[in-house]
């Protein structure tokens, strides 16, 4: 192993050095040119879209960033992601990367969450591949891509339903022509998370001209990163987990009404006891993880996980048209795209076994000890880290096809009109390993009682001790290829029309209108033993089915009201309106009006108000039920997880927790045993649409007396009314509001909606049902701040030898702010991190044939939770250049992160660090080469 990483460091240094001699060579080509490239910046420009008015003189209103092909060419990454995630209004997917998503990559602007977002692609949806309605952006192809547009503010008017935080919109080369073909590799410089990317484009027009087809297909592979090879990251600095290796007997076994005696801790409180490393003995639970000096009974689960899950994809385009007659043309387009990720994770905890004292197998200390009790002949709780299975394993493979066709032409006069019809289906399946039987484990620790051999073969296994189980116990209890399976379908049908309706002296007033059908469908099956909730190790998950369907009416209007004028260069109108009628959440209404006034030419001032609207996805309205473990505080708790003693409950919270079936805990005390609770998440087929109210206000400079100078600053509120969130904003609220309720008899407490939503097991151990519900609003606002500027260097006097390229890219967050709370400037359990300020600047030298860039990327500061400790800012720079070797062939390369900036540490997050907003990969060197034959 230790070779093999050695080999992989030594061509992580070949890359390393072949990317810098790419830029080395860069600089001597420019000599050779004489004329520079036309002014463009390598990070983002400012464009006119957002609107479906087409007109070539119109400018939105809206703020829009543009991406080129050329910027995600230089990322250095096979998907699209890691170079959206670098604008600083688009809040980092998490789900991408992380081991406990499914390897989505997905989308999220003003971090309002990614189905508030809209993806679509040469202007029209994609099929989501979640029934959140979540577009995974690995199903665009790469190859073709010219270009993304993104447009912020809110956008149902224009889009409808999910561009409540705006749109992005992937702009793909329709008419490409001739054969293209890249490659690219890259790796970290620890020699993991290596890249590979192949990919080829062909293209060609017949028939003279009247008709064009565009052939694209690419596979690219991402290794996996290990939180063991990244330091800092191997230990988790929350503790680990509380499922000892060994074995461990929980104070639910005392529970309720323990008495004082050798088996309780100080006061009487109930304790946790863990089986000793020989599995013969007992001793009080060490909530410690153990060291090479001292003793523990916590596990370690970071160094079995992945940082960087291990992704493959192959995809699939064919684009084609064809002139029927001169002012019709017939389109159709498919995308095709196979992913596959998987994840890796601690092996399997027990965290619900059930131990008769009976047991034969049981050491007699343990006997003793559970003999001591009130009921000596009550089963105990019994918890348990298995690992003799191996790490849990799980592969998930992706299929999603969107296939359009329709019709397109002119009507003449600049009218326009567009008809199609789309399909998509996505697929998933889940396939698990590494889990094993909850009910085969339990029927062991009962002794295997009478009616358990008969249903299964019952095997007694001797559970106490760590690696106490043989081969055949662990084939006995394993569960291999359980499989659970996702489909998503989309049916959707467009027409609409555009085109000036009449003429004024400052120009045409132009209209735009047309009509969707859309409907969605989405089925969601675990694997049976799922279902029935006995897979130890994963969470009990419920069928989901349902669908919706929407028709939608909309219209745009642009007015140019004044033009050249004294103090009124240009001053221009627009209003939107679109009407929606859901089977889900029935009629709705959403609209925009703004526009945008040129004093002079250099200085345009722009603004927008704008009702947008969400409405539930078929997944919140349908989803049949999914267990999660999320953290909380137990209030009728004496002692803490951690063993730390906590302030004695009041009698008002003292009342609840007997209600809920436990003793008074201020004299009999009450021990939390983990951190985590276990959270039933269930949808709401009554909920409303979520309804936004978005201003945006700016203005654009673009002086003449400097060419290539372009600044814009604009200021966005956002309100999001009846947001869809769990019940009482989750279950930390449920919990607050519960235990703050008063309620002092049973027929109170069942009648509190939030008291209802909550209950314990025979254990003590809180549990919850968390439906989703139009619980709250959230208001974020905040400013856009972009230059760009262009300088040839032959206008300073330094002769024709490129260009200059500045650019720069900031969000200020002013506020963040739901359920009271202001999350900005913090790093929280329930949303991330969310800094005030993030920054991204660029500066470059190219000309035709050569560049080099280098990016500054910047993440403010911010407060974690938990601590209240101040993580600073964080400077991340990444360097990169190209080379053309004549007109076919182009090489490129660079490092990310050339300094190698580590993840700060923070301990309220599962993987140590923030991964949503730091690098957790460290330098990573990347080369490619791209060829091209033209007709």
């Amino acid at each position: 192993m230790m070779i093999a990483r050695t080999a992989d460091q030594r061509r992580g240094w070949t890359i390393l050095l072949g990317a810098a001699s790419i830029m080395a060579l860069a600089t001597p080509a420019a000599a050779q040119e004489e004329a520079p490239a036309p002014a463009a910046t390598a990070a983002s420009d400012i464009v006119v879209t957002g609107t479906r008015v087409r007109d070539p003189n119109l400018k939105s209103s809206s703020p829009v960033t543009a991406v080129t092909n050329q910027a995600l060419l230089l990322s250095g990454s096979p998907t699209v992601d890691r170079l959206l995630n670098n604008l600083p209004q688009i809040a980092p997917s998490q789900n991408a990367t992380s081991n406990r998503g499914d390897g989505i990559v997905s989308v999220d602007l003003r971090k309002l969450g990614p189905s508030r977002t809209l993806v679509l692609v040469n202007g029209r949806r994609m099929v989501p591949s979640s029934g959140l309605g979540i577009v995974d952006l690995n199903s665009i192809p790469s190859a073709l891509l010219e270009r993304v547009e993104v447009v912020t503010g809110g956008a149902s008017a224009v889009y409808g339903s999910d561009a409540l935080a705006g749109v992005v919109n992937f702009i793909l080369d329709k008419k490409y022509e001739g054969l293209g073909l890249r490659a690219e590799t890259g790796v970290s410089d620890r020699g993991d998370g290596t890249n590979r990317l192949i990919e080829g484009t062909l293209g060609a027009s017949f028939d003279d001209g009247r008709g064009n087809v565009v052939l694209s297909a690419g596979f690219s592979r991402r290794g996996e990163v290990r939180a063991a090879d990244r330091k800092g990251f191997g230990v988790s600095i929350n503790g680990g987990s509380a499922t000892a290796p060994a074995g461990r007997i929980d104070n639910i076994g005392l529970n309720p009404n323990p008495t004082a005696g050798s088996f309780l801790g100080t006061g009487g409180t109930a304790r946790d006891y863990a089986f000793t490393p020989d599995g013969n003995g007992i001793r009080g639970f060490i909530n410690s993880l153990p060291t090479a000096t001292t003793p523990g009974d916590r596990y370690n689960f970071s160094n079995k996980e992945f940082l960087q899950i291990p992704l493959e994809r192959l995809s699939m385009a064919a684009l084609g048209s064809y002139e029927l007659a001169p002012s019709i043309e017939a389109f159709a387009e498919t995308y095709f795209t196979h992913n596959e990720v998987n994840m890796r994770q601690g092996e399997s905890p027990l965290t619900a076994g059930t131990l008769s004292p009976t047991n034969p197998l049981l050491p007699q200390v343990a006997r003793d000890m559970l003999a001591a009790r009130p009921d000596p002949t009550a089963n105990a709780s019994f918890q348990r880290r298995l690992t003799e299975l191996g790490p849990r394993l799980q592969t998930v493979t992706t299929d999603a096809l969107q296939i359009n066709a329709g019709l397109r032409g002119d009507l003449g006069r600049d009218w326009q009109w567009e008809v199609y019809y789309g399909y998509g289906r996505s697929e998933q399946t889940r396939v698990i390993r590494g889990g094993a039987s909850q009910s085969r484990i339990n029927a062991s620790l009962l002794g295997c009682p009478a009616g358990t051999v008969e249903a299964f073969g019952c095997r007694l296994i001797d559970f106490f001790g760590p690696n106490s189980l043989t081969d055949a116990d662990v084939a006995y209890i394993s569960v291999d290829n359980a499989k659970d399976k996702t489909v998503f379908t989309r049916n959707a049908a467009s027409a609409s029309i555009t085109g000036p309706i009449f003429q004024l002296p400052a120009g045409a007033v132009s209209v735009a209108v047309g009509a969707e059908y859309r409907k969605d469908s989405f089925r969601y099956q675990p694997d049976d033993i799922r279902r029935r909730g006995d897979l130890a190790g994963f969470y009990p998950s419920l069928p989901t089915a349902g669908s919706y369907d929407v028709k939608e009416l909309f219209g745009e209007l642009i007015v140019p009201v004044l033009a050249d004028l004294p103090a009124i260069h240009r001053l221009t109108l627009e209003v939107g309106a679109r009407y929606a009628d859901y089977s889900s959440v029935g009629r709705v209404f959403t609209f925009k009006a703004g526009g945008s006034w040129e004093p002079i030419p250099d200085l345009r001032l722009r603004g927008l108000y704008q009702r947008a609207t969400r409405a539930p996805s078929v997944f919140e309205l349908f989803q049949g039920g999914d267990i999660a473990a999320q953290t909380f505080s137990d209030p009728c708790a004496t002692v803490a997880p951690t063993g730390a003693a906590r302030p004695t409950p009041t009698a008002a919270v003292a009342t609840i927790c007997q209600l809920q079936g436990l003793a008074d805990p201020r004299t009999a005390g009450f021990t939390q045993i983990i951190s985590t609770l276990d959270v039933n998440s269930i949808g709401n087929p009554k909920l409303r649409e979520e309804t936004s109210k978005t201003l945006t206000a700016g203005a654009v400079l673009t002086p003449r007396f400097a060419p290539g100078l372009s600044l814009s600053v604009d200021y966005y509120r956002i309100k999001v009314s009846d947001y869809i969130n769990r019940a009482f904003g989750g279950v930390n609220g449920v919990i607050a509001n519960c235990f703050a309720s008063g309620v002092t008899t049973a027929a109170a407490y069942a009648a509190q909606p939030a008291c209802q939503l909550l209950s314990r097991r025979i254990s003590g151990e809180l549990i919850a049902e968390l439906p989703l519900a139009n619980v709250q609003t959230l208001k974020t606002s905040g400013l856009d701040i972009q230059a760009n500027y262009a300088l040839p260097l032959d206008r300073i006097g330094l002769g024709d030898i490129g260009t200059i390229d500045l650019a720069g890219t900031a969000t200020y967050l002013r506020d963040y702010k739901t359920v009271g709370q202001d999350y900005v400037g913090r790093i929280s359990q329930n949303f991330g991190g969310i800094p005030k300020w993030r920054t991204s600047v660029d500066l470059g030298w190219r000309n035709d044939d050569a560049g080099v860039r280098l990016q500054w990327r910047r993440i403010g500061g911010m407060v974690e939770d938990i601590s209240q400790r101040h993580i600073p800012a964080v400077n991340y720079f990444d360097l990169n250049g190209r080379l053309e070797v004549g007109e076919r062939i182009e090489f490129y390369g660079g490092i990310n992160n050339l300094f190698d900036r580590k993840a700060p540490l923070v301990p309220n997050q599962i993987f140590n660090s923030d991964t949503q907003n730091y690098d957790i990969v460290g330098r990573y060197l990347f080369i490619g080469a791209k060829l091209r034959f033209r007709p």
